[in-house]
C-alpha cells in the first residue's frame, strides 16, 4: 500500500525539522527510495548521538513512508532535540544529503 499525500507531506515536514537542526534547509518531495535515504541519515545521527533508542528498526520489510510515517509520528521531534546534537546531524545531512536528492527526483 503506498502513502497519502498527508503522509509524504508530514514525512517532509521531519525532514526538514532534520535539516534545520542540522542548520541546513531542505526541499525536495518523499518516496519510498527518499525515506529510505532519510531513515539512513536518522541512523548515522543517533550513532553519532547515542539516542538509537529513537530509530526503531524495520522488521524484515523494506522501510517506506507508511512505516516511518507510523514510528516517528508520536515523538519524533521532541526527542530529536533533546537527544541528537546538531554537529551529528550536521554530518549525518552532508553524508547523505545528495543521495537524499536523488531519490526524491526517482
Amino acid at each position: 500500500m503506498s502513502a497519502t499525500t498527508m503522509e509524504r507531506t508530514e514525512l517532509e515536514d521531519y525532514v526538514k525539522a532534520f535539516y534545520r537542526l542540522g542548520g541546513r534547509t531542505f526541499s525536495g518531495c518523499m518516496n519510498d527510495e527518499a525515506a529510505t535515504i532519510f531513515f539512513q541519515m536518522l541512523q548515522l545521527a543517533a550513532e553519532c548521538s547515542d539516542a538509537m533508542d529513537l530509530v526503531p528498526r524495520p522488521t524484515g520489510t523494506k522501510t517506506t513512508v507508511k512505516w516511518l510515517i507510523k514510528n516517528l509520528r508520536r515523538t519524533f521531534i521532541n526527542r530529536m532535540r533533546q537527544d541528537f546534537y546538531v554537529l551529528c546531524v550536521a554530518n549525518a545531512i552532508d553524508k547523505w544529503d545528495s543521495h537524499l536528492r536523488i531519490k526524491c527526483l526517482s
